[in-house]
């Protein structure tokens, strides 16, 4: 449920939907893709619900989706905080994926660097206050893990800046996880020697996607909705529900004017309560640290 964004490795070009309400069934790309739209709020978790519970008795009994629920709700509470994801898109070549998230007080920053022999973008992002307004820079990647950035943004609302990527940067999470959303064998609970929860959820893979779908579609200039056949994400958190770690293992196709099988690994490490700095725009981050722990 990592916010990152990935431009497919078969183009980038950008252009922003808007979305119409009901149950769409659209065949594309050979596989019929089931779209959730104006009812997809019935898909969410009642997350204010689930942490006013939590609030009011941290070492009650909760199941493998509402653990992960707070989770997220718990590291989205956190004044400082920061994230950092190391990943890589397979399909006729392989692209690399970079991901940083910053919180530092009412400031939110995120970096997306993908490069390959056919793609070399970079994006920076900055949002003042929850649902405030959005600064997004569309650079270039000048390596795997840097990026160069135009002086002036283009300067968006936050309504503008989800309805174009799915959700704002304050949201922080792009996949829709709930008891609706879970598929095959749901969430998987496992703790490991030192007491932290390591929880495993497959899902749905029409439902959950609902927003990656917009992102990927609007950055990738993609002829059409990308089909999902399958989303494994692995959550690590402490026995009190820090957020530590996200594994995730997801296949899709998606087309602009060829179909690409793309197979998508990240793995991401959280630092809940912990203040980042975030950078002067052309100011490099360091993804070599955190992509050794991979090696």
């Amino acid at each position: 449920m990592k916010a990152g964004f990935i431009y497919l490795i078969i183009g980038a070009t950008s252009f922003a939907v808007g979305a119409a309400g009901g149950i769409v069934g659209k065949r594309v790309l050979g596989a019929v893709n089931t779209v959730y739209v104006g009812s997809v709020e019935e898909l969410k978790m009642d997350t204010k619900a689930l942490m006013e519970r939590y609030d009011d008795n941290p070492t009650q009994g909760f199941s493998g989706v509402e653990m992960v629920n707070i989770a997220l709700e718990k590291y989205k509470r956190c004044e400082y905080s920061y994230s950092v994801s190391i990943g890589t898109a397979d399909t006729v070549v392989q692209q690399t994926i970079r991901n940083f998230q910053i919180r530092n007080g009412n400031t939110y920053f995120e970096e997306s660097i993908s490069k390959s022999s056919f793609v070399s973008l970079a994006d920076r992002i900055t949002e003042e206050g929850a649902g405030g307004d959005v600064n997004f820079y569309h650079g270039k990647a000048t390596s795997s893990e840097t990026g160069v950035y135009p002086s002036e943004p283009r300067k968006m609302t936050a309504q503008e800046y989800s309805d174009f990527m799915g959700r704002t940067l304050d949201q922080m999470f792009i996949y829709i996880i709930s008891d609706k959303t879970l598929s095959g064998s749901g969430a998987t609970i496992t703790i490991a020697d030192n007491g932290d929860y390591m929880i495993s959820v497959e899902l749905n893979p029409k439902t959950a996607t609902y927003y990656y779908k917009i992102q990927m579609i609007n950055i990738s200039g993609l002829d059409a909705l990308p089909v999902f056949s399958s989303v494994k994400l692995t959550y690590t958190m402490t026995k009190d529900y820090d957020l530590k770690h996200l594994s995730v293992d997801e296949s899709y196709e998606a087309s602009m004017g060829l179909l690409a099988k793309i197979h998508n690994k990240l793995e991401t490490n959280y630092y809940p309560n912990i203040k980042f700095d975030i950078p002067d725009l052309n100011t490099p981050l360091d993804y070599e640290s955190e992509r050794s722990l991979y090696e």
